[in-house]
């Protein structure tokens, strides 16, 4: 049984019509995400997804993806994901995506996270609507008691009232570049 994988390769923020264009060639998601603080906070990327039999495929496939986007785009990162599950990991995950369709969203987000330091926020540069909040956990070996961490933050998230369109858990496979992040998470 296949398991489902999510790559996200990043490059230096260069050229970044050309990469969307390339995305799109690809068949693959363009990302423009941007940090709310760190070293790297603008990092363009592209997404895509593929069910392979286990990790060692997966990495395989990842590293072989990364080296043809490297061919025509200086690459930064090459990140390897999958659901929440048992495995070697990097770290685990959580994303929860909100679409803010009519106006400023910083005062309430900059509320929102002022007290909750594990709060992780991004933004989408290609779509002005659409912010993330993210959470990251390191050193650990159980998705169960992690997903029960990553339940808790979502529920304050609902009753916060932002608009969530999404929640995203996933662990981390392989990330070639961990530092990219290094002041954000």
């Amino acid at each position: 049984m296949d398991n489902y994988y999510e790559l996200h390769v990043t490059i230096l923020p260069q050229q970044i019509l050309e990469f969307s264009a390339f995305c799109k060639e690809l068949k693959a998601k363009p990302l423009y995400i941007q940090l709310d603080k760190g070293l790297h906070k603008n990092q363009p990327m592209l997404a895509v997804t593929t069910m392979l039999p286990d990790d060692m495929s997966a990495k395989a496939w990842a590293i072989d993806y990364g080296e043809l986007v490297a061919e025509h785009f200086p690459v930064s990162r090459v990140k390897l994901e999958s659901r929440l599950t048992e495995g070697p990991n990097e770290y685990y995950e959580a994303h929860w995506k909100l679409n803010f369709p009519h106006g400023d969203s910083e005062c309430q987000l900059a509320a929102f996270v002022e007290d909750k330091p594990h709060m992780l926020r991004s933004y989408n540069l290609f779509d002005s609507r659409i912010q993330y909040l993210s959470q990251r956990i390191y050193g650990v070996s159980d998705p169960v008691a992690w997903s029960e961490v990553f339940n808790a933050s979502g529920v304050v998230i609902g009753l916060s009232g932002l608009p969530l369109v999404k929640t995203h858990y996933e662990r981390c496979v392989w990330d070639s570049n961990p530092a990219l992040d290094y002041g954000w998470g």
